[in-house]
Order: C-alpha cells, then structure tokens, then sequence
C-alpha cells in the first residue's frame, strides 16, 4: 500500500472515530440522564412514574447538569488517560507489566529479538523503537505503540520469543512496522482514552454497589434504593457503551490487520514467516489469549486476538483461519490439529539470517522516482537484505558503543568527524578540551573504524544510537547537541551531511519529549505552505547542483510538480536557518501534499539521472523529518 495513502487513510479513520465515539459518548450521556431520573423519582417515593418530557421540562437544571457532567465526565477521564500515555509507547508496554530490552543483553533469544527489530527499522528507515518483553504471558502476540516513529515501542510476549523461530519473528515484527509506518499507531494509542473514559462510568457504578453493599447492614436496607439503582444503571450503561466501544473499534482495526498482514509479506517477500506465526498461534494451548486485566485497553492494538473467544462483531482481528487464507488459500481448519502436535516440538531457532537473507550489503536498489518514491515508509526485501548486511558489518569496537549511553555519546562526534586530515584535526583538539584526552582518542578509535565502513552506513548508525540519546538526563542531550554544532561549524562551513545528522538528532530528542504534540493541517495551496516548498527545493537544487545551469533546470523540473513558479528564488543568506523555517512549517501539511513535495526534490536530484551521495542523505534527513521515512539508497552503479 501506497505509504501516503496509507496515511491519509489513517487521517479519514480518525475522524471517523472521533464521529462515531462522539455519538457513543452522547448516547451514554443520554442513557445516564435517564438513570439519574429513575433514581430521583425513586427517592421521592413516587408511586407513579410522571411523563418523561413533562418531568424533563420541570427539571431542566437536573437534565443539563447530568447530561453535561456524564460527557465532561467521560472527556476528563480520557484526557487523564491519553496524558498519562504522553511518554511514548513505552509507557503503554510498561502498564501491561512488559520489561525493556536494554542494549548489551547477551540472552540469544533477546540479541535475536533487537537484530530482528534494528534491521527492520535501519530498513525503513526509522530510529530504532524501544523493545519490551511481555515474560509472564505465555501466548504468540506482539503489538506497536507510540504516537509516532520517535516514541514507538515494540514488545512481544515470552511466548512469541520461545515458539517462533527467527523467520516468524521477522514476519510478526513487519507487520507491527507496518501500524508503525502506515499510522495506525497514533490512532490506537488515541482511541485508548475514550474507551478508558467510558469504561470508568461502569467502574463508577460498581463502586456505589458496593458501597451499598457494604453500608447496608449499618443504615437498614430502606433508604438505599436510590443507590442502588444509580449504581445499577451506571455499571450497565457503562459496560453497555463498553460494548459499543467494541464494535467501533473492532471496525476501525479489522481491515487494518489484513492490509499490516499483506504489508508483512511486501517487506520479507515470502509468506512463511507471518503465517508460520499465525499457524502456531492456532496450534498453541494459550494461542495468543493474555492473562493481564489490562488487555481489554490495548485489544485493538495486538498482532492477534488478545481477549479470548469473542463473536465475529465484536473483534477486534480477523478470524485466525480467514488471515492464514488471505496469505495460504491451501490452508484448512483441519491442519490445527495436527499443528498442536508440531508446535510443542518447536524450536526458537538460532540467529541465522531467514532463508535467502545474505550477509552481505544486498542488491542494488534502482534510483529511479517511482521506486524511491513507493520505497517511503514501505521497504521491501532488498532493503531488508541491505539492512541485515549494514547490521553484520558493524565492527565490534562500533557494535560496544552501540550497547552503552556513556559510550554511544562518543559515536556520535566519532560519526560528525571530517574526512579532511586537518579540519579533523581541529574537531579532535575541540573534543580533547570538552572531553578530555582520554575520550577523544576513544572518539577517534570510533572514527577509524567508521572510516571502513561504505558512507551509506552513517545515517543508519545514526538512527541505531538515537534510542540510546533519549534516556540521557536533559543537560546531557542539549550539551551533546551543542557539541555536534560546534563539531560541525569548527571550519565555519555546514555541509549536507552535517546538516542531516544534527537535524535528525535534534529533531528526534524533540519529538520523543513532546510525542503527542498536534498540528494544524494545512494544503500545498496556503501561501505560507507553497512558500516554505519553493525555499526548500531552491536549497535541494543548489546543494544537490554546483554548476549553475544545472541548479536552475533542476529546480525548474521540481518546481513543475509542485504547480509553483519556475524562477529560481535567491539563495537565502544562511540557507541553515532557512531550511530550518521550511521544514518546521511543511511539517503542517497534509500527508497528500507531502508526497508532491518529496516529489518535486526527487525530481530535482535526478535530473541528471543519478542521485548523490550528499543528495540521498539530505532527501532521507528531510523526509524523516516530514515523517515519511525512506529506506537508504543504494546507487544501481
């Protein structure tokens, strides 16, 4: 699926939400009104129950008190949900009692685990996400949580570590990248607060019950009608909306587990790994059921049914036969039974790569627009390949930085170094008096064994040390990103490159402090929108373009797609800051509008048939920035 499709598709899907659970809301806050009433009419005594309209009008005051408390009701306990979820994804694993994988750990089934999930995100192209492990549940699940790729979170069960061997490990893992990729992500997480908020009006309920209970031996058992009718009518209107919760969401996520299950195939090309998975889940006792209380929240969210036997209406998944068949139409509901037998014989496996995985940097992949265009947020096998090569590559002095916080804040200078002898030299003095000698020899020990590396593996590295960045103390992240600036303008000169790392950096740390930040939409035709596009693309052309000609007809060819004049802008003074403006306000625009965009650098680059080095960093640097991330880019030459 097209990722910008995906992601527009993902916006219409919101808003559908929030339509049929603001009805749901209003409907509950209907029911609640009548509650109250009863409950009031019972407390007068009243041997006849008056008219309800009649009443209505009498108690207006009444009416619109309770009316309007049950929504604000409803509205503050799901914005107290959805708040306290603001940490990331991470937050949504650690509720469900998960464990983070923490770089370093030498268990096989956990080093298998992170080289699974760092190669698919060096893949497509994204910071690694946080890993967890769910140990005290013993069915096949997984599930994605964040509210974008900068605060995600990926966690499995102990049981998906234990009976899936590596190949469907890797299939379960690219289908949670593909809710990571494609947007589901941040429409789950969302749809967790209103289903917590209704939940908590049945939660209410039983707490006056029993508070009646308990209160009824002291007080005599006449004056607590009224109590206990609220308190009835609230736990049944709320597990009631409950249930319609259910169907909302059971919707809105089915067919999106069909789209991540083919999405799964797209990125590994063979089926054996999901459905392999999926198989052992029928085959298993526990299948992919979970014991945790809170499973009933995150339901929407798992890779396969997570609450035990539902009906069809209320699920949030697709029956497990209906996703085998979607992938395997020779599968039948007979071969379960003999899967139960092959499961309990099972083995994990080893860290071999899966079949057909080589070690090295894979094929080429082909710069042409259409491809690098379809490649953004939906990498396929060959970036796979490349990212399972980058990842068997990286030297074991890189791989131990890559396994500290202390040490991953010298791989980041070490990666920031120049290649020429003597402005390299002046970065290494700057670095002896902000670090000390014994550091910045460690610093350049790093850059040596960087320098054996092809350059397509900087930015890789890069979004491989981010995850590590995020858990310094604040005053250490900024004073790092000060150092890389200094780094950067030692020779009072920024390059592409430079440029790339500090925004990815900078922009990363940012994001993963404020992850559930909104945004005002807004189209290519605003103004300010267009404006932003034009300065964006005219610094593309002259970076990407040193002979002048060149710079003009490349930027001509961009500014056709994006509809917009033709004459090149003048080069902005400091053209730093003004990439920097560019790209704060496209980060307003429509996902739709986004890809037009990335169009028109794409042409822009490939005027000449071939797109550079310098060129590939800052289109990957700016479309992860505009939250599109692309895979690397492998020139065919």
């Amino acid at each position: 699926m097209n990722f910008f499709a995906a992601q527009e598709d993902s916006h219409r899907n919101s808003r559908k939400l929030i339509l049929l659970m603001t009805l749901a809301v209003a409907a509950i806050a209907v029911t609640v009104t009548v509650v109250v009433a009863v409950a009031i009419w019972s407390a007068a005594g009243n041997i006849e129950f008056p008219d309800p309209l009649v009443w209505a009008a009498n108690n207006s005051g009444i009416v619109a008190l309770t009316f309007f408390g049950t929504i604000a009701f409803i509205g503050i306990a799901s914005i107290y949900r959805v708040s306290s979820l603001r940490q990331g994804g991470g937050r949504v694993a650690r509720d469900l009692g998960g464990t983070q994988l923490l770089p370093g750990d030498s268990d096989p089934l956990h080093r298998r685990l992170r080289n699974v999930v760092e190669e698919m995100a060096i893949a497509s192209g994204i910071p690694v996400p946080e890993i967890y492990v769910l140990y005290h549940e013993d069915g096949i699940n997984a599930f994605a949580a964040g509210f974008g790729t900068d605060d995600a979170a990926v966690a499995v069960t102990r049981g998906t570590l234990e009976h899936l061997n590596r190949e469907e490990l890797q299939g379960v893992i690219a289908h949670e990248f593909s809710h990571i990729l494609n947007g589901d992500m941040r429409l789950n997480i969302r749809l967790m607060g209103p289903l917590f908020g209704i939940l908590a009006i049945g939660l209410l309920g039983r707490i006056l019950l029993r508070g009646r209970r308990g209160g009824s031996t002291r007080r005599g058992r006449g004056g607590g009608a009224p109590i206990m009718v609220l308190g009835i009518g609230l736990m049944v209107t709320g597990y009631v909306g409950l249930f319609a919760a259910r169907l909302i969401k059971a919707g809105v996520s089915r067919q999106r587990e069909y789209l991540a299950d083919a999405s799964a195939v797209q990125f590994t090309r063979q089926t054996d790994g999901i459905t392999g998975a999926l198989k052992k889940i029928g085959g298993l006792a526990t299948q992919s059921t979970l014991k945790d209380g809170e499973a009933e929240e995150v339901s929407h969210m798992l890779f396969a049914n997570g609450l035990g036997a539902l009906s069809s209406m209320l699920a949030t998944h697709p029956p497990l036969l209906k996703r085998i068949q979607a992938l395997d139409p020779a599968f039948t509901a007979e071969a379960f039974g003999e899967l139960q037998t092959e499961v309990a014989a099972s083995d994990a496996g080893s860290d071999a790569p899966a079949s057909g995985f080589a070690s090295g940097p894979g094929p080429a992949i082909h710069t042409d627009p259409d491809s690098l265009m379809q490649s953004i947020g939906n990498p396929d096998e060959r970036h796979i390949e490349l990212a399972h090569g980058i990842r068997a590559r990286i030297p074991e002095t890189i791989n131990e930085a890559l396994d500290s916080a202390d040490q991953v804040v010298l791989l980041l200078p070490a990666l920031m170094l120049n290649y020429d002898p003597t402005t390299r030299g002046r970065q290494l003095d700057l670095l002896s008096r902000q670090l000390g000698d014994e550091r910045r020899d460690r610093v350049a020990q790093l850059y040596a064994e960087r320098a054996g590396l092809p350059n397509g593996t900087r930015l890789p590295l890069v979004e491989l040390a981010l995850p590590l960045i995020k858990v310094l103390p604040q005053n250490r992240r900024e004073y790092l990103l000060e150092l890389l600036t200094q780094l950067a303008l030692i020779d009072n000169h920024m390059d592409t490159y430079e440029y790339a790392l500090l925004r990815l950096v900078g922009s990363y740390l940012r994001r993963a402090a404020h992850p559930a930040a909104s945004r005002r939409w807004r189209r290519l035709s605003d103004p300010r929108i267009r404006d932003a596009a034009r300065t964006l693309l005219s610094i593309y052309a002259r970076r990407g373009h040193r002979d002048e000609t060149l710079t003009v007809a490349a930027y001509r060819a961009g500014a056709a797609i994006l509809g917009t004049d033709t004459g090149l802008p003048d080069a902005p003074a400091d053209w730093v800051r003004a990439a920097d403006e560019a790209l704060d306000r496209l980060l307003d625009c429509v996902p739709k509008d986004r890809q037009t965009i990335i169009a028109a650098l794409l042409a822009s680059a490939l005027l000449d048939d071939q797109i550079s080095r310098a060129e590939s960093e800052l289109l990957r640097a700016i479309c992860a920035l505009l939250e599109c991330p692309m895979p690397p880019v492998v020139d065919a030459a």
